[in-house]
């Protein structure tokens, strides 16, 4: 149940990020930002390298604490002109039962920043969410379902995943700092 949370919590936040897209926090090297926010949460943020920008956070709640950092990596994509960001980076989620969650986020696409009356957002790529200690697996996938009959699957903005229970005998695979997983019979859809 707290991964299906987990993947609506990242899903909702995505499309409230680019409804209410602003300006990305920018502070010159060794900035700090903190914040005290309704329900216990506490927020902090540290600009730790300027060359290339990193930017390290922690974010605790009741009972859990995310932390992580994040090196944005921006590319010009001449087929809608515009620019395609991937957040470069490690987050993890800790609970207080002792659950460690790692999410790898997927990338950003600005569409129509040359010829467009206003510049729009989408979110594209892949989502993952490990736990490992309970041997569980998120796969979400954003954007148009190849091959699928159902409009609402084709749209730019469709989101589709599933969530598999590993086998005790699954061999995870350390790769690039990131545990890659064979695939495994899905305990429930998402889409």
């Amino acid at each position: 149940e707290r991964m299906k949370l987990l993947v609506a919590w990242l899903v909702a936040g995505l499309h409230h990020g680019l409804e209410s897209w602003k300006k990305p926090f920018n502070p010159i090297l060794g900035e700090t930002w903190q914040a005290q926010m309704p329900g216990g949460v506490s927020l902090y943020m540290e600009q730790v390298s300027h060359h290339p920008p990193v930017s390290a956070y922690q974010i605790e709640g009741p009972g859990w604490t995310l932390n992580g950092w994040s090196q944005p990596a921006v590319v010009p994509v001449v087929r809608y002109y515009g620019i395609k960001t991937v957040a470069k980076g490690a987050r993890r989620i800790v609970f207080a039962d002792g659950s460690v969650v790692e999410v790898t986020t997927p990338h950003f696409a600005i569409k129509g920043v040359v010829y467009a009356t206003k510049p729009h957002a989408e979110v594209l790529g892949v989502a993952r969410f490990l736990d490992v200690k309970n041997r569980l697996e998120a796969v979400v996938n954003f954007g148009p379902v190849p091959g699928t009959r159902q409009r609402i699957l084709a749209r730019a903005d469709a989101v589709c995943g599933e969530i598999y229970q590993l086998p005790k005998t699954a061999h995870l695979q350390v790769r690039h700092k990131l545990l890659i997983l064979e695939k495994y019979q899905a305990v429930a859809a998402l889409c």
